[in-house]
């Protein structure tokens, strides 16, 4: 048996469907020509994170799992699309990313449901706005002007569907960022 580590680092997120990963592997592929280097998202850890928590106790779990099924258990099903590339700076280095658009305002209550549900069990309530993306790079470095680079890739808005949320724990396994999940609940 495995000796579990004092605390586990979780988020909570939307998964992605299969499909869709896939799309996003080939628009991810095609912008790593533009990148000198970069720490490029696995496929399969392709997200969108709802809520990060960063390290938790395991004995915390059920907490979280509870203010998932508070925060999710009003808000319908609903749907996003894949909007535009954007970044995050940091110096020269970016975190580039995919937003997504569609019903928003759903997302955001979602959001802030489960934000407010996590904060009466005693985790911090999020200061940032939530920025609803998927993130397919981090410490990239392009070699052209970013104006340029997402003009040669555009994106289809293809569908995002939104029926549930993950516990996620991210853990490394055989030196791989791995993201398993430990519970999922659907909405409504």
């Amino acid at each position: 048996v495995k000796e579990r580590k004092w605390a586990m680092r979780l988020f909570v997120a939307v998964t992605l469907e299969q499909e869709l990963k896939e799309y996003l592997n080939g628009r991810q592929k095609a912008m790593q020509v533009y990148c000198r280097r970069g720490n490029f998202s696995r496929p399969e850890n392709f997200h969108l994170t709802i809520k990060f928590l960063g390290e938790v106790k395991p004995e915390l779990v059920p907490a979280v799992t509870q203010a998932m099924d508070e925060g999710a258990g009003t808000v319908r099903p609903f749907q996003l699309q894949l909007g535009r590339w954007g970044y995050f700076s940091r110096g020269e280095k970016k975190i580039l990313w995919v937003g997504l658009q569609g019903e928003t305002d759903r997302l955001l209550e979602l959001f802030r449901n489960v934000d407010l549900a996590l904060a009466k069990r005693g985790f911090p309530k999020e200061t940032r706005p939530l920025k609803a993306h998927i993130t397919m790079a981090r410490e990239a470095q392009l070699t052209e002007e970013w104006e340029k680079v997402v003009a040669s890739l555009p994106l289809e808005p293809r569908p995002v569907p939104v029926k549930g949320i993950t516990l996620m724990e991210s853990s490394r396994i055989n030196g791989l960022l791995t993201y398993i999940p430990l519970y999922y609940r659907s909405l409504g």
